[in-house]
């Protein structure tokens, strides 16, 4: 759904849809302008937001008119249309009825505005009131220091005093600002109050009894046109109005004689392709807040009288209605709220999940400026000799006392409006974390992308790629219905915003940023094969029912055996999706503009459920395992979307599109589908079994059309690609001689260990302290997504040393002991949002923006800080056998790991061209610092 300008009226905005769902979400968001209305009055601080919905409730209109040719070319409509006769008394009397309950409603929420109104007056009263006392005590400090220096002149006293006078003056600013914010508020209070008494009036002068409305046996319903532009068509007096798009009742078939011969289907003549529309011009709207999902009973209504009582007549406009598409002439006050209004065409559970605090969890904290540098300056110490350290120190203090201090004001500034809002973006950091995924401009595959790697079945029944690949994609496909149905339970505490998006969403390439995309009624899968995509409807068209596991075998199987041949089945399109993200961008607009086809494929690829990517090649050896799940060695990979990879020996591997969710989320509903596939308990509810799909089609081969130049594109694509993932050098170490259990037993963390070894192992093979990267998850927030551990920590540092330099065997198992103690304390801080990078990367977007130039953000040492030698990840689980990722930095490494009961599993990558960073010595140092940690662990405490 898209809104677009129309040439021929500089001032009309049209919105256009593909389905009959639009006209719904067209009466959602006419019921939303009361919303608006109401709303405004209690919240906004804003005259202009305020007017604005007042107008858009007072004065929208509407004119819903039809395309007849896919160029938009406007159908007029004759004045020879069959005139349609309809009954309207019921309707009027629930118009009125309405009408009585929205002036009820409106009258309760003007009572929380003023009681709103007044807590804001007392809360500033008493701001002020401590400031103005604050701002004696500073004089009074101030006078008795001008007394002390009063008989002295040294530059140092002088300095004193003109502090004390800037401190005076910045106080006195503040009371100030005080003082004309509360000026402002009781202007606009009164002004709201007088909106407020015009609209009252406004509708008491609608009421002309508390009696029903006198019955009107019928409306005469008639198209008008005498002229060829849209804008010619008359428009409608307001009286009431029915869903939008939908047929009219009939009416009360015995309240009249006329009435009698009414038919129930007067609404559509009998035999014509035409389509009743209402066509509202003004008055008041439905004081029923639109839901995600239209309903009828949210549908816009009014109740209109005459003088004399009578209600006065509706004319609607019949519209012919052809190609499926219709075409809606709307005012530039109306934009905004049917742009917004596009998100009613999702589901309700979509909406719910994704854009409210169903679980009232707090917002991600801004954390205190003063405690994110010094934990930042604790954590860059390791990296630095001392001397760099005192002076970068003092830096990093100026800077909390300089400009970073007014940064943090305009942070918060920014977080209380966004807070206030109640909408996107839902922390401080979202948005600038959304742009740094959709607005990188690198390639996807290893930058972006990471995997898992699953154990491999041990059923004799589910092994092989086709009886593993059906059986898991029926769990994930039951796992979705369980979503939509709103039965996924809580994660502890956790907030489930992450899992809206998990399936039925895609990340489409454009110019500068990325845009996701979903389609959460999605019913098909695509599958590829080779250089081959399918389109399997895995659902029945109302999602309701699952093909069994027989018919999707047999669908898989046809796909396998499938001989047809395509116009450019001898080039691999998918590798397009690892390009760098402008020139895939714009392969992509070549593609769509070339030829329909292109477009029509790419829509099914990017409203699929998922990617199911059968494999022609059969690794057995691990490392070459996580390659091919990670890059697929440079080819057969759609990397804007989440990817479901099998072998034929049904190793099965999954890929994820990662800018919208994290490794918690991913763990949670694998976790359900493993077990739902493995018929085991998974700890939730168990996963529903779904009706059969009986008559379902059979899997459609999507097609493309090349020309040469695209052609060409593609075979660039594929070069790049197969040069980019072999650059890659990935290890994989299974190590056994201590796991979780010991660890415990040692009643040590083991990630804590997992991180000191990391530690040592680096210092072993590059001799320094890496800067170093530990995702951890921020979920205990609203939409939170992930905040850095630091584990380069001077406790670390400290006993990476003392193991080094040969102390004492009691000296090293303290210093490991204090160093996992210290690492568990800075991850449990992380976990509440208190870590260091994401409120950094806040006040440096804010510095960007309002161009604030500071010494210390642009500091070398806090940029080597940030060069995460070491990016790790634990996503401990046990169905998993590795995750893997690509190294950050040229010379670093990209660490996932696994703590088992009884193994610890740990996948490697680094760059083969960095000439720094060595994966094969990096993995032997690991194992070695492995069982050095192990001997500690062990070995008597002092």
């Amino acid at each position: 759904m898209t809104v677009r300008g129309d040439p021929a009226h500089d001032q009309t905005d049209y919105f256009v849809a593909e389905d009959e769902d639009f006209l719904d979400a067209v009466s959602a968001a006419l019921s939303q302008l009361a919303v608006d209305c109401t709303t405004a009055l209690k919240w906004s601080h804003d005259d202009a937001d305020a007017d604005a919905a007042i107008q858009a409730a007072e004065q929208s209109f509407c004119t819903i008119a039809s395309i007849s040719k896919p160029q938009q070319e406007v159908t007029t409509l004759s004045p020879s249309e069959e005139i349609v006769e309809v009954e309207l008394t019921d309707l009027l009397t629930q118009s009125h009825e309405e009408m009585l309950s929205f002036q009820r409603v409106f009258e309760d929420r003007m009572s929380d505005a003023e009681q709103t109104r007044e807590e804001y007056e007392l809360k500033h009263t008493k701001e002020m009131d401590s400031l103005q006392e604050e701002v004696a005590r500073s004089r009074s400090r101030m006078d008795r220091i001008k007394e002390e220096i009063l008989d002295s002149t040294t530059p140092s006293q002088r300095v004193i005093e003109a502090s004390m006078k800037d401190q005076a003056r910045y106080w006195k600013s503040i009371c100030q600002e005080l003082v004309e914010e509360k000026r402002e508020m009781a202007q606009k209070v009164a002004e709201e109050r007088g909106k407020y008494t015009a609209l009252k009036a406004h509708l008491a002068s609608h009421e002309t009894s508390t009696t029903k409305p006198a019955p009107v046996s019928r409306v005469r319903i008639r198209g008008a046109c005498d002229d060829k532009s849209v804008d010619k068509l008359r428009l409608c007096e307001l009286a009431l109005v029915p869903p939008l798009g939908r047929k009219l009742p009939p009416g009360n078939q015995g309240s009249t004689e006329e009435s009698a011969g009414c038919p129930s289907s007067c609404s559509t003549p009998t035999g014509s392709s035409s389509r009743l529309v209402a066509v509202r011009s003004t008055g008041s709207v439905s004081s029923e807040p639109s839901s995600a999902e239209v309903s009828p009973t949210h549908s816009s209504s009014s109740s209109s009288t005459s003088k004399t009582g009578k209600p006065a007549f509706r004319r609607y406009y019949l519209a012919q209605k052809r190609e499926n598409r219709v075409i809606m002439r709307v005012p530039s006050s109306l934009r905004r709220s049917l742009s917004s209004a596009a998100g009613a065409q999702q589901p309700g559970w979509f909406n719910r999940m994704l854009l409210t605090n169903e679980y009232n969890l707090p917002r991600l904290p801004v954390p205190q400026l003063d405690e994110t540098v010094q934990r930042y300056l604790e954590t860059v110490r390791p990296l630095v000799n001392a001397k760099d350290w005192e002076a970068h120190a003092e830096l990093a203090k100026a800077f909390a006392s300089g400009e970073g201090r007014r940064l943090q004001e305009l942070l918060l500034k920014r977080e209380l409006k966004q807070a206030m809002g109640r909408s996107y973006p839902f922390s401080y950091i979202e948005e600038d974390w959304d742009k740094m995924y959709l607005g990188g401009r690198y390639q996807s595959p290893l930058n972006v992308n990471p995997s898992y790697g699953l154990l491999d079945e041990t059923d004799g029944n589910l092994q092989g790629m086709v009886p593993r690949s059906a059986a898991f994609v029926r769990s994930m496909v039951k796992w979705w219905a369980k979503v939509k149905k709103s039965e996924l339970e809580q994660d502890k505490n956790q907030c489930m915003t992450g899992f809206a998006r998990q399936f039925a969403t895609a990340k489409v390439p454009k110019k500068d940023m990325d845009v996701l995309t979903s389609c959460p009624r999605a019913s098909h899968i695509v599958v590829m094969k080779g250089n081959q995509f399918y389109q399997l409807n895995v659902l029945s068209p109302d999602g309701n029912q699952l093909l069994s596991q027989k018919q999707l075998e047999a669908q898989l199987d046809a796909i396998l055996n499938s001989a047809s041949k395509g116009d450019h089945d001898d080039v691999d399109l998918s590798t397009l999706t690892a390009e760098e993200r402008d020139t895939w961008a714009q392969i992509r607009d070549d593609l769509v503009t070339h030829h329909p086809v292109n477009a029509e494929t790419l829509k099914v690829i990017d409203s699929a459920l998922f990617m199911l990517v059968l494999e022609d090649r059969n690794p057995t050896d691990m490392r070459q395992r996580m390659e091919l799940s990670l890059h697929g060695q440079g080819s057969h990979r759609w990397f804007d979307k989440l990817q479901v990879m099998v072998q034929p020996d049904g190793h099965l591997t999954v890929n994820f599109e990662h800018s919208f969710s994290d490794g918690t989320v991913w763990n949670r509903w694998l976790h359900e589908c493993w077990h739902d596939m493995r018929d085991s308990d998974s700890g939730f509810a168990p996963l529903e079994e779904m009706p059969e799909y009986v008559g379902a089609t059979k899997p459609e081969k999507l097609s493309w059309k090349l020309s040469n130049n695209l052609v060409e594109d593609v075979k660039k694509a594929e070069n790049h690609f197969a040069d980019f993932s072999s650059n890659l050098n990935s290890e994989y170490l299974v190590y056994n001689n201590f796991a979780k259990n010991n660890c415990k037993q040692w009643k040590l963390s083991p990630d804590g260990i997992a991180q000191m070894a990391l530690q040592l192992a680096f210092y072993r093979a590059h001799g320094k302290i890496a800067p170093t990267y530990e995702s951890c998850s921020t979920r205990l927030f609203h939409h939170g997504r992930t905040e850095t551990i630091r584990s380069a920590t001077p406790a670390a540092d400290a006993f990476v040393k003392s193991v080094e330099s040969g102390a004492a065997v009691g000296t090293q198992r303290e210093l490991l002991v204090a160093a996992v103690n210290r690492h568990v304390e800075m991850a449990k801080m992380a976990q509440k949002g208190l870590g260091v990078d994401r409120h950094l990367t806040a006040l440096n977007s804010i510095a960007n923006q309002d161009g604030v130039s500071s010494e210390f953000l642009a500091s070398p040492v806090r940029a080597e800080s940030t060069n995460f030698q070491i990016s790790s990840s634990n996503v401990t689980t046990p169905f998993l056998q590795y995750f893997s990722f690509g190294a950050v930095v040229p010379h670093g490494y990209g660490v996932g790991y696994l703590l088992h009961n009884k193994s610890i599993n740990v996948s490697l990558t680094n760059y083969k061209d960095s000439g720094i960073s060595d994966g094969k010595k990096f993995k032997a140092a690991l194992e070695g610092s492995l069982d050095t940690i192990k001997a500690l662990a062990d070995s008597p405490a002092p």
